[in-house]
């Protein structure tokens, strides 16, 4: 099968498992045919916002755009928005929802901000405490998932349960 590049964003709220997948997509993807990044890689600024992400996503759009003249997919694994799209006339863009029930993302969002340093940073980039982070991303996950349900170029993989490593493989089957 011929390798067709796409642009693909791996999107969900906070506790799906994005930045989990990453070595292991890694592992399992061609490094000469698949560029991988983390969407915060460059940096997250304090109260980062809505203006900050379409400008980053359009960033990796731009990547994106230079490594599909290569031949080579880019994955950018971090929130973005289907919705919030600067190129809309690109058909090379995809998105991979990760998914999951809320009691799991309620659980995950919780056994990474325990230690007073990484809630430090949570209000630093969010500006929430760690049970407003919590509501804030169990709510927007219905309204995420709904526009995933009814936008074509996206597909989803739920993560409730499912170690990064399947969830990876999962992802895989969905970009090749």
């Amino acid at each position: 099968m011929i390798h067709k590049p796409k642009i693909y964003f791996i999107t969900g709220v906070c506790g799906v498992g994005k930045s989990k997948v990453i070595p292991h997509l890694k592992l399992l993807l061609n490094k000469k045919s698949h560029d991988i990044y983390d969407f915060d890689e460059r940096g997250v600024p304090a109260g980062a916002d809505r203006e900050w992400r379409i400008k980053e996503t359009e960033f990796w759009i731009n990547l994106g755009r230079v490594n599909i003249k290569n031949n080579i997919s880019t994955i950018v694994c971090g929130f973005s928005n289907p919705k919030e799209l600067v190129y809309n006339d690109i058909d090379d863009i995809r998105f991979i929802l990760l998914d999951a029930d809320k009691e799991t993302i309620k659980n995950r969002i919780i056994r990474r901000y325990q230690t007073k340093r990484s809630k430090e940073e949570l209000k630093r980039v969010s500006n929430c405490s760690v049970g407003d982070f919590i509501k804030d991303n169990v709510d927007f996950l219905g309204i995420l998932r709904s526009i995933c349900q009814k936008d074509r170029r996206c597909n989803i993989v739920n993560t409730t349960d499912k170690p990064p490593e399947k969830v990876a493989k999962q992802i895989t089957k969905v970009i090749k």
